[in-house]
């Protein structure tokens, strides 16, 4: 903002948020009021054409976020006729998949998401990834009671935190800190920075995602053998506890 004591020009970044983006607006227009000044306001990063309200990343995000953790639950549900291997391929080549399809349909189809596509597709598949692995990562070790959690966790928390209907400097303390570190505000986060800033601070959030995937799957794979180990200690313990 800057100018004389009559004049104001404010210079706003629509892509950045439209919550945000109104309440700098409103707290400005109230100010430069009560000063008596004329502003003006010049949006440097706009919105396209066809997402004018800014909600095209958080459909999006929802969407695939949705796609992973019901591909998960089938991945699940095939888990006696697979070995975990074939099980990761399939988590892999949906995730592949589900990420170019989105990408196509939100950006060359719609013209909604205007990032390009393979920098998209990369995001969105590893969003995917992250879902799909973590709800299959926490069945494993919870069983039942994985699903409501990996629903709580990845979809009810992640995608209200994720900073795309609400901005994310607008959000609580608690729900800002989390938000960078769950899939869909890391996911929204990459869309939003490629789409619109040239992809400057995407590396972050894409690593984000890619340290949830890698160690879901690895805690996954481990399960076989955090299961014996637990087994030898209650039967080291119950020989013991005979023994005495």
């Amino acid at each position: 903002m800057g100018g004389d004591d009559r004049r104001l020009h404010l210079e706003v970044a629509g892509a950045n948020g439209v919550s945000t983006t109104v309440a700098v607006e409103q707290a400005v227009k109230s100010y430069a009021a009560r000063a008596g000044a004329q502003l003006t306001i010049h949006d440097a990063v706009p919105l396209v054409a066809f997402d004018r309200k800014g909600t095209a990343g958080f459909y999006v995000v929802f969407g695939v976020s949705l796609a992973g953790f019901v591909f998960a639950q089938m991945t699940l549900g095939l888990a006696r006729l697979l070995a975990p291997v074939h099980q990761l391929v399939m988590v892999a080549v949906f995730s592949a998949a589900s990420g170019l399809v989105a990408a196509a349909v939100a950006g060359p189809a719609l013209g909604a998401v205007p990032a390009p596509v393979l920098p998209l597709t990369c995001a969105l598949a590893l969003l995917t990834a992250a879902t799909a692995s973590a709800t299959v990562m926490l069945c494993t070790y919870l069983g039942t009671f994985g699903i409501p959690i990996a629903t709580l966790l990845l979809l009810t928390v992640g995608i209200s935190t994720s900073g795309a209907t609400t901005g994310a400097d607008l959000l609580p303390l608690i729900a800002r800190s989390i938000s960078p570190y769950l899939p869909p505000g890391a996911a929204f986060r990459a869309v939003t920075d490629f789409s619109y800033f040239e992809g400057a601070h995407a590396a972050g959030p894409l690593i984000v995602l890619a340290v949830w995937a890698v160690l879901a799957t690895a805690l996954t794979f481990a399960h076989p053998f955090v299961r014996q180990s637990r087994r030898r200690i209650f039967h080291a313990s119950a020989g013991r506890n005979a023994f005495h």
